[in-house]
């Protein structure tokens, strides 16, 4: 039998295709997305507690340069610039000066002058060859650099006089 032909004429609209596709598209783009963010995250995190590290030990050595210093200068009795080779321990070197000034403070009762000498110990620590590092050194990205600086005073004779 076959259907009248009014029916044959007028067919049901076909379904739409295609809607599943882009929102499945959309959907993977997003996730993308996300786990691009994470990984991104991830690595500054890595980086910045790498450089948080490096940064202890740079402050390390640049105190390690001024408690060396500070000993040349008040055991010692010597008074210059020098470089601490920390490479085979942390990757770092300190670069130390010091600067002495000496003044008069006072008299003993025999009339002879109170010498005393005011140091002041600056170091500087940066894992670079040389330091405090160049311009090329700097622009490194895992470049640290630390300073430090420390005064300290001594007496010719410490039974007459001190330091306050």
């Amino acid at each position: 039998m076959t259907p009248p032909r009014f029916q044959s004429r007028f067919r049901p609209p076909a379904r739409q295709r295609g809607f599943g596709y882009i929102a499945a598209l959309l959907i993977v783009v997003a996730l993308g997305g996300l786990s691009l963010a994470v990984m991104r995250i991830n690595n500054t995190q890595q980086v910045t507690g790498m450089m948080d590290l490096q940064s202890a030990h740079a402050d390390q050595a640049a105190r390690a340069g001024i408690e060396w210093g500070l000993y040349r200068a008040l055991v010692s009795d010597t008074c210059a610039a020098g470089v601490i080779d920390l490479t085979g321990v942390a990757g770092f070197r300190a670069a130390v000066t010091c600067e002495r000034r000496v003044f008069s403070e006072g008299e003993t009762a025999a009339g002879e002058p109170i010498l005393k000498n005011l140091y002041r110990i600056t170091a500087t620590a940066c894992n670079a060859a040389t330091c405090p590092g160049n311009a090329a050194a700097v622009a490194t990205p895992g470049y640290v650099e630390r300073k430090r600086s420390a005064a300290a005073c001594a007496v010719a004779d410490p039974v007459r006089s001190a330091c306050y």
